[in-house]
């Protein structure tokens, strides 16, 4: 229907007094009309009007979701079990481990792995953790991780993660090669392609403070034993000397040079080939009592 104004002739506008509003119509009236659709010439039409009320906005479904994480804890299985220089095979679980969790830097929980060397945890978003991670006979190790800005998927309410951390054992009073140190002929400064070795040493020790280490030194079996000697007690001394720069006390850190007279591979050194005398001419640490 058109509305009371129409193109037509509309006339005799009445508010009708005796109606009670309600909650959806506050008028009702009358008028005639000779519009077009009526039953006669004039006909009388009835209107009312109606109180306005605003569409709302449907509100946004919130999406909710978990964060879960799956944290893994492995040591390495040694080809020889009571040598770390040896072959690595693989790694496997460590169980019991204990994890000290802190959420913001706050404390958050204190938990072990289960058998299978794994825990499983509910994080909440917008959150940094950092997992310490200890066990009888290894390392310390620590992991960080962060809720912010994680890719949720939309299409899954469990969002998981995993995240795995190792743990070294501990072998005492046994020289555990430093890859990549080398020196320059006669020098004993510490390259800077040798700095990265340090320096994961020297993050090692640093979460590890009950430990104790000596850094050795060794020589191939060129030139003489007395400049061999005083060249390998200068380089050991020099990889402590780094070591006291990031942090770590020299009470914890003994510097040892052994010369020619620790050989790694035993040759006549005649007859020692390159890779030979490179095994010799070594830089190692170990834990100490």
């Amino acid at each position: 229907m058109a509305p009371i104004n129409s193109g037509a002739d509309d006339f005799a506008f009445v508010v009708d007094p005796y109606f009670n509003t309600t909650d959806s119509i506050v008028e009702l009236g009358y008028f005639s009309s000779n519009r077009k659709g009526g039953k006669g010439a004039d006909d009388i039409y009835q209107y009312e009007k109606r109180k306005y009320y605003e569409k709302r906005p449907e509100p946004e479904e919130v999406f909710e979701y978990e964060i879960v994480l799956d944290l893994r804890v492995f040591q390495k299985k040694y080809e020889d079990d009571q040598d770390p220089n040896s072959k690595v095979l693989m790694r496997v679980p460590l169980s019991d481990a204990k994890i000290t969790i802190t959420e913001n830097g706050i404390g958050f929980e204190e938990t072990n792995s289960n058998q299978y060397g794994m825990l499983t945890l509910n994080l909440n978003p917008e959150k940094e953790y950092e997992f310490f991670v200890s066990h009888e006979g290894f390392f310390n190790n620590d992991l960080i991780f962060s809720t912010r800005d994680l890719v949720i998927d939309s299409t899954k309410r469990i969002q998981k993660y995993e995240e795995k951390i190792l743990l070294d054992k501990i072998f005492y009073d046994l020289e555990i090669v430093l890859e990549n140190i080398y020196y320059d002929l006669d020098e004993s400064y510490i390259r800077e392609d040798a700095k990265p070795t340090l320096d994961t040493l020297a993050d090692l020790l640093l979460i590890n403070p009950q430990i104790n280490v000596q850094l050795s030194s060794h020589t191939d079996c060129r030139a003489g034993d007395e400049y061999n000697l005083r060249l390998s007690q200068a380089r050991a001394q020099s990889a402590v000397d780094y070591l006291i720069t990031k942090g770590i006390s020299e009470e914890r850190l003994v510097a040892k040079g052994y010369g020619e007279t620790a050989f790694a591979v035993d040759c006549v050194c005649e007859q020692c080939t390159e890779e030979q005398h490179q095994a010799n001419r070594r830089t190692t640490f170990k834990v100490v009592e």
